[in-house]
């Protein structure tokens, strides 16, 4: 009964630590999780060369990497002038062994673009990421 008793004890603090790791973000000064949750979301698989459309990729091929990171998404967003925030632990769907996705702002809370290059449009911003990736 004891062994029960310290194996039930390391669950549920494996179970909190994990809690506790999935809602703990990386994001810019004065920006609540409310706020972080209505922005757009970004994952690796829309920027990896060796994907085809169906299985996630987002843009053309010549915008694409292989085996692209969450870092260096995050670093083309930092050079375009977009806030972002790092979810390290999600995944997206289709392709469940790439870890991470960005959430990224595109427009502010009254819905006016934040970058004039590329305004509201998902697409737009994709490409100039993708434009940066591969410079």
């Amino acid at each position: 009964q004891r062994w029960v008793l310290i194996f039930r004890t390391q669950w549920f603090l494996t179970l909190a630590r994990s809690e506790e790791r999935k809602n703990r973000l990386k994001q810019p000064a004065g920006v609540s999780v409310e706020e972080v949750k209505k922005w757009h979301t970004m994952y690796t698989t829309y920027f990896n060369k060796e994907l085809s459309l169906n299985d996630g990729r987002r843009v053309h091929k010549k915008y694409c990497v292989e085996n692209p990171n969450v870092h260096l998404l995050q670093m083309c967003c930092d050079e375009l002038g977009v806030r972002s925030v790092l979810e390290p632990i999600k995944r997206h769907p289709k392709d469940f062994m790439s870890h991470g996705r960005l959430k990224v702002e595109l427009e502010d809370s009254a819905g006016r673009p934040i970058n004039t290059k590329f305004g509201t449009s998902k697409k737009k911003f994709f490409i100039a990421v993708g434009e940066i990736i591969n410079a």
